[in-house]
């Protein structure tokens, strides 16, 4: 076997976790144990040994009865929602609307990108840290990548790429173009043409809030 004699670390390793991931074991909410005992990185393993890594529950959230329940396209399931609990949205968010729905009271909301309120699509939620951490990484290296459609008035080129600057407005929830702000790279391809708008299928290259509606507004 050629994890044989090896370290967890270097098992870990050659499974995939990040350095990062294995350091933070030490310092997580897992614990790691090794044919059936608590185990550290630096421990060695053998042919036929058992390595499990559990999850353990150190908070806990206040559940709600729920009057509806979401539409769940895949499990490893609307629009006009948050994606996560904010200082506006306590209550009435996806994130906190799976908690109740799984009865889980240490349910951790971990959304894998975000969608705004009044933008409809797949939501993408990890149920642990480490799914989260590897979903993370994928976005960062363009394995996992999210296509936006919209529809824009006038007439655009079959393809192009906006790259502008947006700044957040002090005090409002809103962002406006500025030479200082944060670089957006925003690419485009006409998928359909009316009279006067257009079908547009989005690539996102920065993820900036707004970034789309601010792009196409311009």
């Amino acid at each position: 076997d050629k994890q044989n004699g090896l370290t967890v670390k270097a098992v870990l390793s050659s499974l995939g976790f990040s350095r990062h991931e294995i350091s933070r074991f030490k310092f997580s909410a897992y614990q790691m144990y090794l044919n059936q005992k608590p185990a550290m990185v630096n421990q060695v393993v053998y042919t036929g040994d058992i390595l499990v890594i559990k999850e353990l529950s150190v908070e806990k959230f206040d559940l709600h009865p729920i009057s509806t329940e979401p539409e769940i396209l895949y499990e490893d399931e609307p629009s006009g929602m948050p994606s996560h609990p904010s200082h506006h949205h306590l209550e009435d968010d996806m994130g906190t609307l799976l908690r109740n729905y799984y009865q889980d009271e240490h349910f951790v909301i971990r959304p894998i990108g975000r969608l705004d309120k009044d933008v409809s699509g797949i939501m993408i939620y990890a149920k642990n840290q480490l799914a989260a951490a590897r979903l993370t990484a994928q976005r960062k290296d363009g394995t996992l990548q999210k296509e936006y459609y919209a529809i824009v008035e006038g007439q655009l080129d079959d393809y192009g790429q906006l790259s502008f600057s947006l700044k957040k407005e002090e005090g409002k929830m809103v962002q406006s173009f500025d030479q200082v702000g944060k670089d957006c790279v925003t690419m485009y391809e006409v998928i359909k043409r009316y009279a006067t708008e257009c079908l547009i299928k989005v690539c996102l290259k920065t993820g900036r809030t707004h970034q789309i509606r601010a792009g196409f507004a311009g």
